[in-house]
C-alpha cells in the first residue's frame, strides 16, 4: 500500500510539471478579430459605397491593408454584410456590387500586384462562385500565408485588399464591414463614406430594439408624419431604446515632427431644420447655418473629388437631407453633426461647423502663427500617437465621408482602437488557457488524492 501511495504521488506531481512546461513554448495566438469601422453588428455603422444620386465623392475603390504575423500558418479576413440588397443595403435597378481582391503586399506601400484570393458580392466570378455573400452575417475566407508577402524584415505577412464597387454609376448603396484576424487599416490619403442604412423591417427591428409593428402605442399615426411611430417625447417611446446613437470614431496615428494636420469632412450636411408655418418637413431654421469655410478653397475641389458630382465649398442652406429634421424623428440624432479632432493627450479641438452639403470642408490645426486663412487653429504642439475623429449628431441615412492623413486604425470588439502603435493584439487562446486552467485542476486534484491515499496508510 505505501509503494502505491508512493507512486501515485511521483505520477500525479509530475502531470502539472510536465504541463508547466510544455505550456512555455506555446506561444499566444493573435485570433482578435479587428474591424472597420466597428465590430458591433447590431450598431449599423458601416462603409459604404454609393452611385451617383447619393455620394458626394462617388468613390468606387477602397483600399485596406492586412498583416499577419510572420509565425502564423494562416489569415482570416470577413466581409459583413457583403450582399448588395436586403437589410443594410438599397437598390435603384441595378445593385452596387462589391468586388473584393487580396494581393500580396510585402512592402505595404499598395505596389503589390499579385493576387491571391477574389470574391463577390453575388458569387457570380472569383473564387465564390455560387457562394453569394449573405444579408447581414459574416463573409469569412481563410488564407494560408505566403512567403512572397512577408516583409524585408521577416516579422509579418503584408496584403492589400481591394474593395470595388462595379455598379458606380447608379444611385445604389452597399454599407459593409470588413475584419480581420491581423491589422488591419484603411489606407491614408483616401476618401471613405460611411452610413446607416435602414431599409427594411430587420434593420429597424436591429436599430430600434423595442420597435413592435403589431402594438398600436407604437405605431400611432397621429402621434407625428409622416412616420407612424410613438412620439419620442413619451419616454416609454418604442423608440427611445436604439442601437445608433448617431456617435462615430475615427482613429489614426500621427508621426513624430508634424507641424500642420488637415482632415477633410465630406457631405455632413450640418445645418438645422424644423417645420415651417405649414406644417411642411425639412425648413431650415437659421439656428445652424452651414458658413463659408475661409481655408477652404472656393474654386477648386479636392483631388479625389475631381468628376464627382461635389460642388465647390462655400455656404449651403437648406443641405440635403437636413440635418434633424423635426418630422424624421426615427432618422434624427441631435445635436447637428459636429465632430472634434482629440489628441493622444485628451485635448480637443472642436470643428463646431463642418461641411454642408454636396462639399468638402478643411479642418486644419498647426503650430505655425495663426492664420485663419489657412488653418482653423493655431496649437502649441501636434504631439505624434493615436488621434480620433470623434463625430457626434450623425443622423440615420445620411451618408458622410472623411479623408484623413495617415492610415485609419481598426477598432477590437470593444470599440478600442487596436494594433495602431504597430503592434499586435496578443490574445491568449484556448490552449494556453486550457493549459493554466489544466494545471490548476490536476494540481488540487492530486494534492487531495495524495492526503486520501495517505489517510488510508
Amino acid at each position: 500500500m505505501i509503494q502505491i501511495v508512493a507512486t501515485h504521488r511521483r505520477v500525479l506531481w509530475f502531470l502539472p510539471i510536465f504541463l508547466f512546461l510544455i505550456m512555455f513554448p506555446i506561444k499566444s495566438a493573435y485570433s482578435q478579430f479587428l474591424c472597420l469601422p466597428t465590430c458591433n453588428v447590431n450598431d449599423g455603422k458601416m462603409f459604404a459605397f454609393s452611385g451617383v444620386g447619393l455620394a458626394t465623392t462617388n468613390e468606387d475603390v477602397l483600399q485596406l491593408r492586412v498583416t499577419s504575423p510572420a509565425e502564423n500558418a494562416q489569415f482570416e479576413i470577413g466581409i459583413f454584410d457583403g450582399d448588395a440588397d436586403n437589410t443594410w443595403d438599397t437598390v435603384a435597378g441595378v445593385p452596387a456590387l462589391l468586388d473584393i481582391e487580396i494581393f500580396l503586399d510585402p512592402n505595404g506601400d499598395g505596389s503589390g500586384a499579385t493576387s491571391i484570393g477574389r470574391y463577390s458580392s453575388d458569387g457570380t466570378f472569383g473564387d465564390n462562385i455560387g457562394n453569394p455573400m449573405p444579408d447581414n452575417d459574416w463573409f469569412q475566407v481563410v488564407l494560408n500565408n505566403s512567403p512572397g508577402a512577408l516583409n524585408p524584415d521577416g516579422t509579418e505577412h503584408v496584403y492589400k485588399l481591394i474593395i470595388t464597387n462595379l455598379n458606380n454609376g447608379i444611385s445604389s448603396a452597399n454599407t459593409f464591414k470588413v475584419r480581420a484576424d491581423g491589422q488591419l487599416f484603411a489606407v491614408a490619403g483616401q476618401p471613405f463614406s460611411y452610413l446607416v442604412l435602414i431599409t427594411t423591417e430587420l434593420a429597424f427591428e436591429i436599430i430600434y430594439p423595442d420597435i413592435d409593428f403589431f402594438d398600436p402605442l407604437c405605431t400611432e399615426a397621429s402621434a407625428f408624419l409622416p412616420y407612424f411611430y410613438c412620439d419620442p417625447a413619451d419616454p416609454t417611446c418604442c423608440i427611445n431604446n436604439t442601437n445608433y446613437d448617431g456617435s462615430w470614431d475615427f482613429n489614426f496615428v500621427v508621426p513624430q515632427g508634424v507641424e500642420t494636420l488637415e482632415i477633410w469632412d465630406g457631405d455632413l450636411d450640418f445645418g438645422s431644420a424644423s417645420l415651417d408655418a405649414q406644417g411642411v418637413c425639412d425648413f431650415a431654421d437659421g439656428i445652424d447655418v452651414d458658413s463659408d469655410d475661409p481655408n477652404t478653397p472656393n474654386n477648386m475641389v479636392p483631388p479625389w473629388a475631381v468628376g464627382t458630382s461635389v460642388n465647390f465649398e462655400g455656404m449651403v442652406s437648406p443641405t440635403d437631407p437636413s440635418d434633424d429634421a423635426s418630422c424624421s424623428r426615427i432618422i434624427s440624432r441631435p445635436p447637428s453633426v459636429v465632430y472634434s479632432l482629440i489628441s493622444p493627450n485628451g485635448t480637443r479641438y472642436d470643428n463646431s461647423n463642418p461641411s454642408g452639403d454636396q462639399e468638402w470642408e478643411l479642418f486644419s490645426i498647426s503650430t505655425n502663427p495663426p492664420n485663419p486663412d489657412l488653418y482653423d487653429m493655431s496649437v502649441p504642439s501636434i504631439p505624434p500617437g493615436v488621434w480620433k475623429v470623434e463625430v457626434i449628431g450623425n443622423d440615420l441615412t445620411n451618408l458622410n465621408a472623411f479623408t484623413l492623413p495617415y492610415d485609419l486604425c481598426a477598432v477590437d470588439s470593444l470599440g478600442n482602437p487596436a494594433g495602431c502603435d504597430g503592434k499586435m493584439v496578443e490574445v491568449p487562446t484556448l490552449n494556453k488557457w486550457g493549459l493554466i486552467t489544466m494545471f490548476t485542476i490536476i494540481g488540487i486534484a492530486g494534492f487531495i488524492v495524495i492526503r486520501r491515499r495517505q489517510a488510508v496508510v
